[in-house]
């Protein structure tokens, strides 16, 4: 092979690397750009915008960061924490870790809001609290009422349900008493039983669905 035919093989290869260059350029151009405009658009996007659900609970870590995750992105929740009474005032929401976060969490959402109702570019969801033990029928009728209270004019149903209320006790089987075995029964199995016949006329309004979130 002459010189001559070898520095016109050296160009033309070249070329041809310059090209599969400039393609794989514009490619991965036009991936980070797409998957921008995704991102951007999924987190802009309130697809819980006119929906309502119900945490039975959020006295754990799970069930508040759920219930500030789906009003994040827009529902209307309805965070339900283990009942505790006061004084002649009857029954309030619970004083545990997570009641005082999320109320501390709603009391600076609140001094954040303009007047469009936007904190920092995001359109959150109301967030009711409500005093709400499974494993009783008047706690449950109550909270039916509360959720009644606080629904849009002409709405009269939910989007979901979420049974975040559990109790599990770990350890070996000879270790545990029968009495834990009765309270993770009445949580897990009965209370789950008892919302969804409770909530269960809110939830056929809307078609919506049950959600139980077991724990372990």
């Amino acid at each position: 092979m002459d010189e001559q035919t070898l520095v016109i093989l050296a160009i033309q290869l070249t070329a041809l690397t310059g090209i599969v260059g400039s393609l794989l350029l514009y490619l991965l151009c036009k991936v980070r750009t797409k998957s921008h405009t995704y991102d951007t658009e999924f987190t802009s996007l309130n697809v819980g915008t006119g929906r309502s659900v119900l945490l039975t609970s959020c006295d754990t870590g799970f069930g508040l960061q759920l219930a500030l995750h789906l009003s994040g992105l827009g529902f209307r929740v309805f965070a339900g924490f283990k009942p505790s009474v006061e004084d002649g005032e009857g029954e309030t929401c619970g004083d545990s870790d997570a009641a005082k976060i999320l109320r501390a969490h709603l009391k600076q959402r609140e001094s954040e809001f303009s007047v469009d109702g936007v904190v920092k570019g995001v359109t959150y969801g109301t967030m009711i609290t409500l005093p709400l033990d499974v494993t009783r029928e008047d706690s449950l009728h109550e909270a039916v009422n509360i959720v009644r209270r606080h629904l849009p004019a002409g709405e009269d149903g939910l989007w979901a349900v979420m049974n975040t209320a559990g109790v599990c006790y770990k350890g070996r089987l000879e270790q545990q008493d029968s009495c834990q075995w009765d309270a993770m029964l009445k949580v897990n199995v009965v209370g789950t039983l008892r919302t969804a016949r409770a909530f269960l006329t809110l939830l056929r309004n809307k078609q919506g669905r049950l959600i139980n979130i077991g724990t372990g």
